[in-house]
């Protein structure tokens, strides 16, 4: 901590800006206290904006002077390294990825009610632990709530109740932190152990912002805090820790498995619904597909599978249930499950879609009594029918070995202009493709060596790419 005489300060502004900018300088106010993580407000570009400290110097002169928030460092050293790697892993200005960190309360100057939270310095160091998780697990929050934890449950605060829960977390008051994106970017400060739960389902994305693949970067987030890292993946046995590394635990098959032909309901899943067991069945949504004759037809999907179950039993019990893949959060043990598109996991274009059904099938094996699949659904079918499921999932984590970023733009003609140092580094040839609805060209960079860091050279090249350039890892479009 300084106290100013001449001082200035390097201040990263909480604003979406270009790929290629990291902070601007500001003279701090004589008498004032401020140091790296301090919280101020600046002037830029006309308006008074928040802005974090992010190194300053003992002398030296800068055109505007910042305003100081918090004397205190709001933001720790392990928070602006997790800033950092967000900036890195998302290839984004310095800026944008703080803006991504903040919580809302803290995305413009703070109001009357948050400086008044904000006047003293946090003092807990309480044991801390993170959870991430693709989407709500009622239950699971709640079991870690019964156990005397207090849990920040990030997937439903909003608002002023955002703001406490940011402010709780950070003054070491709370034990568990569960969420996904939201639970990433949580202002620890004693992070003790990561635990990632499904990952192979979890990915962060908005539009303006970077997007991260959460689950890869849980182990950096992890080393930054000096903590362990622990996966629950579904993957079958060892294929899990081939993808997350050896502390993960894969799933063990103990459903019986039954082959089912056809369209119409399984016995066995009638058997089980008039039992009053529950039962599950996980498809897509009707959809209208071309039958080679100049007609639609209707392929069955959770419309239909509702009215045939209503017709069968006539109504559709409490018991029964009939979703897409988020119908197995919270399966049941003993339950019966029905997997009609399951042959859509090996017709998947991606490595990364082909791993979740995987693991939405590893899932299935593990919890449920019985798991009824479509015969005659190619290698899946035989590596079931052989017990070879984990090598058929071990030749698809094979396949995610090295790195993929996806660069992408709507002309052909900037692709083939487009030259990149790439050393290590493969640059395939563009190709169309639609990304949320919108056609667009890829091109990709790859790497074989998953481990392999960006260099300077390579990530300076591609921050510098202009507008409407769009560079992101190769799993945000396989999502």
């Amino acid at each position: 901590m300084w106290e100013s005489d001449g001082m200035i300060a390097d201040v990263v502004p909480v604003t979406r800006i270009r790929r290629d900018v990291r902070w601007w300088t500001y003279q701090v106010p004589k008498g004032a206290h401020v140091g790296p993580g301090s919280l101020v407000s600046i002037s830029l570009r006309g308006r008074r904006v928040p802005g974090v400290v992010w190194a300053t110097q003992s002398s030296g002169t800068a055109p505007e002077t910042l305003e100081v928030l918090t004397s205190y460092p709001l933001l720790l050293a392990p928070h602006r390294q997790t800033v950092e790697l967000m900036a890195e892993y998302g290839l984004c200005s310095l800026p944008t990825a703080l803006l991504a960190w903040m919580p809302p309360a803290l995305k413009k100057l703070p109001t009357r009610s948050v400086r008044q939270d904000l006047i003293a310095a946090p003092q807990g160091t309480t044991k801390q632990h993170l959870v991430l998780m693709p989407g709500v697990r009622t239950e699971g929050i709640a079991a870690l709530a019964a156990k005397g934890h207090l849990v920040a449950d990030t997937f439903s605060a909003r608002g002023l109740a955002a703001w406490k829960q940011w402010w709780a977390i950070r003054n070491g008051e709370v034990a568990v932190v569960a969420g996904r994106e939201r639970a990433w970017f949580a202002p620890f400060v004693n992070l003790r152990h990561v635990h990632v739960v499904e990952p192979d389902d979890i990915s962060y994305h908005l539009p303006q912002t970077p997007h991260l693949p959460l689950a890869d970067l849980a182990p950096l987030l992890a080393k930054t805090w000096h903590a362990e890292v622990r996966f629950r993946s579904y993957l079958p046995g060892g294929a899990a820790a081939a993808r997350w590394g050896t502390q993960s635990q894969g799933s063990t098959p103990n459903a019986r498995v039954v082959w089912h032909t056809g369209s119409e309901l399984p016995d066995e899943l009638l058997a089980a619904a008039r039992a009053g067991l529950p039962c599950r069945i996980i498809a897509t949504h009707d959809v209208a597909a071309p039958d080679g004759e100049g007609r639609l037809r209707t392929l069955p999907g959770l419309e239909s599978y509702a009215r045939q179950v209503q017709q069968a039993l006539g109504r559709l019990p409490r018991n029964v249930q009939i979703g897409t893949r988020s119908a197995l959060t919270a399966l049941p043990a003993k339950s019966t499950v029905w997997m009609p598109a399951l042959r859509l996991i090996e017709n998947a274009s991606n490595p990364y879609d082909r791993l979740q059904g995987l693991a939405d099938l590893g899932h299935v094996l593990e919890r449920a009594e019985a798991c009824i699949v479509p015969s005659g659904s190619g290698s899946l079918h035989n590596a079931m029918r052989a017990g070879a499921l984990e090598t058929l999932a071990r030749e698809e984590v094979d396949l995610l070995a090295g790195q993929v970023l996806a660069l992408s733009h709507p002309e052909p003609s900037a692709h083939h202009a487009l030259k990149v140092p790439s050393a290590g580094w493969l640059l395939s040839h563009p190709r169309k493709v639609h990304i949320r609805g919108e056609e667009t060209w890829l091109t990709t960079l790859s790497t074989g060596d998953g481990k392999q860091r960006i260099a300077g050279e390579l990530r300076k090249a591609l921050i510098a790419l202009p507008a409407p350039w769009k560079v992101a890892w190769q799993a945000w479009y396989g999502r």
